[in-house]
């Protein structure tokens, strides 16, 4: 009641503050964690100072001045049952963000290559477990408390998978690219192809049609019906006033 009274805040606002100074591992038991008070607003500084004056939470400053702050003792994280509540509430986070910072750890003390970094998949399904929607560079803060390190080590895994979507988008309009040239050079080969058969067509009719005009033109003196017959047969083929005129001529003969 008196942290509500000196800083401002809501009772529920003050208990996710006292969140951040818990972490749960991979069973589910809750531990402590030491927190900045740089990083936190000065409501909640002054409201996590009430904590502090009842030596509910320790503070201590490091080498560089900074003020960090840690649960006292551990049976305040269960035996507490408003924060018990509020910390049940965001196990889930919790649990991420302690994957996150092991993550990250690994991956610094590797010196912090590449293969390292998490996929688009894994990445999504953190931030959203963590609260953080939208682009990683104007993300809602995260519901949990997360280091420095962990938050470099979302954000160049999220640099890689923007790369990567980026690859993949060019390579994507590459092969579109590809495949509609393919596709106009079939559609140009097929229509030369019809040409060129239309083509041939045309000079194998026309040899035809020459062969057996000339063939008819041998008969006319000898053989007038076989004559008469191949006339007809070119005729048929290809209407000329010159084969119009034989075939007459060849009907009034006979």
């Amino acid at each position: 009641a008196d942290a509500v009274r000196v800083s401002g805040l809501t009772e529920r606002e003050v208990l996710a503050g006292l969140t951040r100074l818990v972490t749960v591992d991979e069973t589910g038991r809750r531990g402590r964690r030491r927190i900045r008070l740089t990083g936190l607003s000065e409501p909640l500084r002054v409201a996590l100072r009430v904590f502090v004056e009842r030596r509910l939470l320790l503070s201590d400053t490091d080498d560089a001045g900074q003020v960090w702050l840690t649960v006292a003792h551990e049976a305040l994280l269960t035996g507490w049952r408003p924060l018990d509540t509020a910390t049940a509430d965001i196990t889930a986070a919790l649990r991420t963000a302690r994957a996150v910072e092991q993550a990250a750890a690994e991956w610094a003390s590797a010196g912090q290559p590449e293969h390292y970094l998490w996929d688009d998949k894994r990445l999504t399904a953190t931030l959203a477990t963590l609260g953080m929607i939208g682009d990683l560079s104007s993300f809602a803060p995260p519901i949990v408390e997360l280091d420095d390190e962990a938050r470099a080590f979302l954000d160049a895994t999220n640099r890689r998978v923007r790369a990567a979507k980026k690859r993949d988008r060019r390579l994507r309009n590459g092969i579109i690219a590809v495949l509609s040239t393919l596709l106009l050079l079939v559609s140009a080969a097929s229509v030369f192809a019809f040409q060129q058969r239309g083509t041939a067509q045309t000079q194998r009719d026309a040899a035809i049609f020459n062969q057996i005009t000339a063939q008819a033109d041998r008969l006319r003196g000898t053989d007038t019906s076989l004559a008469a017959q191949l006339d007809l047969t070119v005729y048929r083929m290809h209407h000329t006033p010159d084969l119009r005129t034989a075939l007459i001529t060849l009907g009034n003969a006979a």
